[in-house]
């Protein structure tokens, strides 16, 4: 991926792994916080061989239902790039989703919202949120969200792209 990279002249790569909690079709479970570090050393190492490519070590960590993430914070702070993606309970109402990824949004440690409304086109719907809310959260808290151009999910939905766009929130 960082021979690629390189000859694609891209300047950064965010090296991940799901953590422990997402469900992987081929691993079934991601990394704890032991291998989740040496993750991060492996992704390290490699860049003293690439001068010229900015390698960030990361991880994808559940949001679990009452907001935090799925990993220790003394692990996350230890990485450049920590994604935060809804998995489970995808079913709660709309005040409590709208808290639980506010509360995800404190921690410090968090840089990315992925997939932010968990929907899988023709499988899933988008999960209830105050859109408003979460928006103006991830702008103050400067937290970017993911677009996922992935067929099946093509999220962030593109009527919240401009939203978010206007409120100052990265992507």
């Amino acid at each position: 991926m960082a021979a690629a990279a390189q000859r694609r002249g891209l300047h950064y790569l965010a090296i991940t792994e799901h953590s422990r909690a997402i469900p992987s079709p081929t691993r079934r479970t991601g990394l704890d916080e032991t291998r989740c570090l040496e993750h991060a050393a492996r992704v390290r190492a490699l860049q003293d061989c690439l001068p010229d490519l900015h390698l960030l070590a990361g991880i994808e960590v559940d949001i679990l239902p009452d907001g935090r993430l799925d990993m220790a914070d003394p692990v996350l702070a230890q990485l450049q790039v920590v994604v935060g993606s809804l998995h489970s309970r995808l079913d709660m109402d709309r005040e409590a989703m709208t808290e639980r990824v506010l509360r995800a949004f404190e921690n410090p440690h968090l840089h990315v919202w992925g997939h932010p409304s968990a929907r899988l086109l023709g499988r899933r719907e988008s999960v209830s949120l105050d859109w408003e809310r979460v928006l103006d959260a991830a702008a103050g808290r400067g937290i970017a969200l993911e677009i996922n151009a992935q067929p099946d999910r093509l999220d962030l939905p593109d009527h919240l792209i401009r939203p978010a766009r206007e409120r100052g929130v990265r992507f």
